[in-house]
């Protein structure tokens, strides 16, 4: 009997040290989003001062990203019509800027 168990063990620990373990898996680096969050986008709740007769395009629904515009100022045509406004000194179209701005024609500052 004493010889069955010897068997026995000897099996069982030659079984456990023949194995290598598994190799250890890399770790997946943290997934990147695809998108990269604009942090200039109406989306993102910052304050914009802008200076008199001025006000944030995104508090009016005038733009998509954070720009000051007239505090008259009413979205024109959309952006894929390929025209551009005439704006006062110091101002740009905001469908001409990098990203655009607004998804609609509208003088911003630059």
């Amino acid at each position: 009997m004493r010889t069955i168990q010897l068997v026995f063990a000897s099996l069982l620990l030659a079984a456990g040290c023949s194995s290598k373990p598994a190799p250890a898996q890399p770790k997946d680096p943290e997934p990147k989003p695809d998108v990269v969050a604009d942090a200039n986008a109406c989306a993102t709740e910052i304050a914009l001062e802008c200076g008199d007769g001025m006000v944030d395009g995104c508090t009016n629904n005038t733009t998509t990203h954070h720009a000051c515009v007239s505090s008259e100022a009413k979205a024109g045509p959309p952006c894929e019509q390929e025209i551009a406004l005439q704006c006062a000194e110091g101002q740009v179209d905001a469908c001409l800027a990098t990203p655009a701005k607004a998804a609609a024609h509208v003088c911003i500052m630059k």
